[in-house]
C-alpha cells in the first residue's frame, strides 16, 4: 500500500510539472507568448452603446 502512494505521489508531480511547462512548453500551447496580451488589448477603444439592441 505504501509503494502504491508513493508511484502515485510522483506520477501526480510529474503531471502538475508537465502542466506547469517544467518540462517545456506544453503541447497544447505551442509558442504562448503571455507578454502580448498587454500590446494586444486596447480597453481604451472599447465602446459600450447602451441603445444597441440585443441579438439573440
Amino acid at each position: 500500500m505504501r509503494s502504491l502512494f508513493i508511484i502515485l505521489l510522483v506520477a501526480n508531480s510529474l503531471m502538475f510539472g508537465l502542466a506547469q511547462g517544467w518540462f517545456g512548453a506544453p503541447r497544447t500551447e505551442p509558442g504562448r507568448q503571455p507578454a502580448m496580451m498587454d500590446t494586444q488589448i486596447n480597453a481604451q477603444a472599447i465602446r459600450i452603446s447602451p441603445n444597441a439592441p440585443a441579438s439573440r
